[in-house]
C-alpha cells in the first residue's frame, strides 16, 4: 500500500506515534519540510537548499533526486515511489509531495539511523 506525504500539509511532531506506519510518514514529512544544515546534529539531513530563489520548474528537477537520496538515507523502512510538486506561482512557493511505500521486509535490529 502506498501513501501520500505532502510537505504543505500542517501538522504537529507526535512523539508516540501508534504505529509504524504513522512513524514513517511523519518521517518523510519532517525530512520534506527540513532544509539541509538545520538539524545541529544531523547537518545532512533535510533538503538541499540549492534550488531556493530559482525559478519553479528548475528547482522541482534540482528537488526530485535529493528527495529520493534523502528519504533513502534517513528513513530506510519508506522506498520512494514518486516525487512531485505542488507550487503556488503567486507566492512562488514550491511544496515536495512524495508517494512512498512501507518497506514490509524492514527489520529493526538492522536499522543504524
Amino acid at each position: 500500500m502506498s501513501y501520500t506525504v505532502s510537505a504543505a500539509e500542517e501538522r504537529g511532531i507526535n512523539f508516540r506515534p501508534e504505529s509504524t506506519v504513522e512513524e514513517v510518514l511523519q518521517n518523510v514529512w519532517f525530512i520534506l519540510n527540513t532544509m539541509e544544515y538545520d538539524c545541529p546534529l544531523a547537518r545532512g539531513l533535510g533538503l538541499d537548499p540549492e534550488f531556493i530563489d530559482r525559478p519553479i520548474e528548475t528547482a522541482q528537477a534540482l528537488s526530485v533526486a535529493d528527495v529520493f537520496e534523502k528519504i533513502e538515507t534517513y528513513e530506510p523502512r519508506a522506498e520512494v515511489l514518486e516525487v512531485e510538486f505542488e507550487s503556488n506561482h503567486a507566492t512562488g512557493k514550491v511544496y515536495a509531495k512524495a508517494e512512498v511505500d512501507i518497506n514490509g521486509d524492514y527489520d529493526s535490529e538492522e536499522y543504524t539511523g
